[in-house]
């Protein structure tokens, strides 16, 4: 037995043994704490990634905000206007409402002017061209993804968790949704051909209605944001 303690001392007395295990040990403790600031830099430059989607979503908002606004004016006051138009897109009012008719068009109508009717004598017809962009500063909604869509490419996605991903995920197809359903608005909008029938009138303001119910929901969505960002720590 006291040999087996003598030989077990003289393998620790000989100085490779221990320099085998001092090096051993350095290595193991280097690439623990290589791989701990290296998990530590991950994590903490992807918050300050998720804090840059963050920022995108609220300028995304207050810009739909924004649009939404100016959009919602304008359907009010073009709804008033298309509410007077007969089968042939033409106006005709009492003369004493061409003060109620120019407030509530609200210069959507330029070089608005009332002209008399022959065959009525107490009736006006309205005349002048429309145009909704008159004042409005309107231009076309482009809801941006591309710090989201960087993103995904990085090592970020493999530290975030699931419910963080999807949750933002679907904040973004939302907004896709949201492009695409203004921009066909604004493309008949753009076009005028809706003044041109009853039946393409009708389809337009159908398809405006349609934008301001997507621009709604969008807006609802951001409203559950904290919820979600809550889930990308």
């Amino acid at each position: 037995m006291a040999s087996k303690k003598i030989k077990f001392s003289k393998f620790f007395k000989d100085n490779w043994v221990i320099t085998l295990f001092s090096t051993m040990f350095g290595v193991i403790a280097g690439l623990y704490l290589t791989d701990y600031y290296e998990g530590k830099q991950l994590n903490e430059s992807k918050e300050n990634a998720i804090i840059m989607v963050k920022q995108e979503i609220d300028n995304n908002r207050e810009e739909l905000l924004r649009y939404d606004s100016i959009c919602r004016r304008m359907y009010e006051r073009s709804s008033y206007v298309f509410s007077k138009m007969n089968a042939n897109i033409e106006i005709f009012i009492h003369k004493d409402s061409t003060k109620i008719f120019e407030e509530n068009s609200d210069g959507i109508i330029e070089d608005l002017r009332f002209e008399d009717y022959l065959k009525h004598r107490d009736t006006v017809q309205v005349k002048g061209e429309m145009n909704m962009f008159v004042g409005s500063k309107l231009a076309l909604l482009d809801l941006n993804d591309v710090i989201w869509q960087s993103y995904k490419q990085t090592d970020y996605m493999n530290i975030t968790s699931f419910t963080c991903i999807t949750g933002l995920e679907e904040v973004y197809q939302f907004q896709q949704k949201n492009n695409n359903v203004n921009k066909e608005w604004l493309g008949e909008l753009t076009s005028g051909s809706f003044l041109q029938s009853e039946a393409q009138l009708s389809e337009f303001m159908f398809l405006w209605d349609k934008a301001l119910g997507v621009n709604q929901t969008l807006l609802n969505t951001y409203d559950s944001l904290d919820a979600i960002f809550k889930d990308c720590k």
